[in-house]
């Protein structure tokens, strides 16, 4: 399965987001996260319409979480940059051979994602990226 890249970097910007304690700018986030500045704020802008995020203007400004990281989940993210991973099935075919495909494979696919991703929270993402980090970090090469 494959998500958009909008959608991964929706996620990793909020991932750097919950690792800061204080605002962080469009510009900083672009280049940490290699992405142009105007399409990541394009994603941040979908990001603070759905009141994920919070914007402060200035030079001291940026892009803070509006929640603790602890109460923003996966499924809070992709929903709003992939919403059709959450989209109900649109057919109205009532042909029977349809009507199994929808209940039995894509109803229950949808709804392992929204259990898996609703289970998943931004803290849990930032920890296991801290944790990379510092793995990284200890390696030496000879």
């Amino acid at each position: 399965m494959f998500i958009s890249g909008k959608a991964r970097h929706a996620l990793a910007a909020m991932i750097l987001l919950a690792g800061q304690e204080d605002w962080l700018s469009g510009p900083a986030m672009a280049s940490q996260l290699a992405v142009s500045k105007v399409y990541l704020e394009q994603i941040l802008a979908l990001l603070k319409r759905s009141g994920l995020v919070r914007t402060k203007k200035g030079s001291q400004g940026g892009y803070m979480l509006k929640d603790d990281a602890s109460s923003i989940t996966a499924a809070d993210i992709l929903k709003v940059a992939e919403p059709r991973l959450f989209a109900k099935p649109l057919s109205n075919d009532k042909q029977p051979v349809y009507q199994v495909i929808d209940d039995r494979i894509i109803l229950h696919l949808q709804t392992n994602i929204n259990i898996l991703l609703s289970d998943l929270t931004l803290n849990d993402l930032a920890d296991d990226c801290t944790r990379l980090q510092n793995n990284a970090s200890d390696m030496f090469f000879i």
